[in-house]
């Protein structure tokens, strides 16, 4: 596997052809995003591995065992290494085609990867402006913005500007964005923001994020009119919105704010530290429905050193699904001793209903601060 010079990516746009709903490759390609480009022959390329932060793309041939062999040694020999260093969570991987599917098991070796489906959408028709509430106002995410260091929520709206981007100085020099700003005689707050990623060749891709106090209000749709409305005047003629397929809020409002669905694809995450990913994967299959699954997933989380809290948790509510009550209140107690005190996530788990009229769910309310 070969690392390819920047001024050579240019030509792989034909190689990666299937992997065109993804501003991202684009971007790499073009040298608009900061990223790395893996190929199996340099002259004459058939596989490549795409890289920008913690996302991956596979395109090509997938049936190439040498290239195959390059990317498993790259991951056991940098990514990991890398990620540890530098404290990434997490990496995000798709492919151009179904083939892909079992190369991927060879590649990550003895890893857990969880297998998920996200959607695409693409801006099609303009939708008029909602009117803001008193006292709130759409702002340009700019260096005066930024300059006011006493404004609520900054730090999350700088660390988002850099989920995609390397910097909030690459960010103010490649992309847009707007934000939400709420007037308050106790401190001005931003509520919602809207930022483009993987600007280049007039297409980009658009994330949003609402201050969860605000949300179900209407202003993701609003922040996300807003800056679409300023992409189209900057001559943006291309706008997608990827979200995952279970997220039905993100879903409903890219359809509200002018996206058409365009089809879906498969997404394989992996968490870098091996009790979180055992314990990822225990989530995931109590979202799918088969608690047995996640409650096996959690126990071998459980069984390590650096276990989240959260692990214990995600077991009683698996165990509170199959019908083992004393199990999950003894799960429970686990993750309150281990610092795990969200009160809404506890008090909004379905599964843990069983557990509410008794004495000793009132008791670990009252440890957690939620009676």
């Amino acid at each position: 596997m070969h690392l390819l010079e920047p001024s050579a990516r240019e030509r792989l746009f034909p190689l990666c052809e299937g992997l065109d709903a993804h501003a991202a490759v684009g971007a790499i390609l073009r040298g608009a995003a900061t990223g790395d480009v893996f190929v199996d022959d340099v002259a004459r390329p058939r596989s490549a591995l795409l890289r920008v932060k913690r996302r991956l793309f596979l395109a090509g041939v997938a049936d190439n065992d040498r290239f195959t062999e390059g990317v498993k040694a790259w991951f056991g020999e940098y990514l990991y290494p890398t990620a540890a260093r530098e404290g990434t969570v997490e990496w995000w991987l798709c492919h151009d085609g179904e083939p892909w599917e079992t190369t991927i098991a060879t590649m990550v070796g003895e890893r857990h990867p969880i297998r998920d489906d996200s959607v695409c959408y693409e801006f099609t028709a303009r939708r008029a402006p909602t009117e803001l509430p008193a006292g709130m106002s759409v702002r340009a995410v700019d260096q005066a913005l930024l300059a006011q260091g006493a404004l609520r929520n900054l730090d999350a709206l700088r660390e988002e500007m850099c989920s995609e981007r390397h910097t909030v100085d690459e960010f103010l020099a490649k992309s847009h964005g707007v934000c939400i700003a709420r007037a308050d005689p106790a401190g001005d707050e931003l509520v919602s923001w809207c930022l483009s990623e993987y600007d280049h060749d007039a297409r980009c891709e658009i994330g949003i994020e609402t201050v969860a106090d605000y949300r179900r209000c209407g202003h993701s749709r609003q922040a996300a009119t807003a800056l679409v409305e300023r992409l189209l005047a900057r001559g943006t003629t291309r706008i997608g919105w990827h979200c995952w397929r279970q997220n039905v809020a993100s879903r409903a409002t890219a359809q509200r704010a002018g996206f058409t669905w365009v089809g879906e694809y498969p997404v394989y995450l992996d968490w870098f530290d091996e009790a979180a990913n055992l314990a990822v994967n225990g989530m995931a299959r109590l979202r799918n429905g088969d608690p047995s699954a996640a409650l096996a997933w959690f126990a071998r989380a459980m069984a390590m050193a650096q276990a989240p809290n959260w692990a214990w948790f995600g077991a009683a509510r698996a165990a509170a699904a199959l019908g083992r009550v004393d199990e999950a209140r003894e799960l429970l107690s686990g993750a309150v001793a281990r610092g795990f005190d969200d009160g809404d996530a506890f008090c909004g788990a379905a599964e843990l209903c069983v557990l509410h009229d008794s004495e000793g769910w009132r008791r670990l309310m009252g440890q957690i601060g939620a009676a």
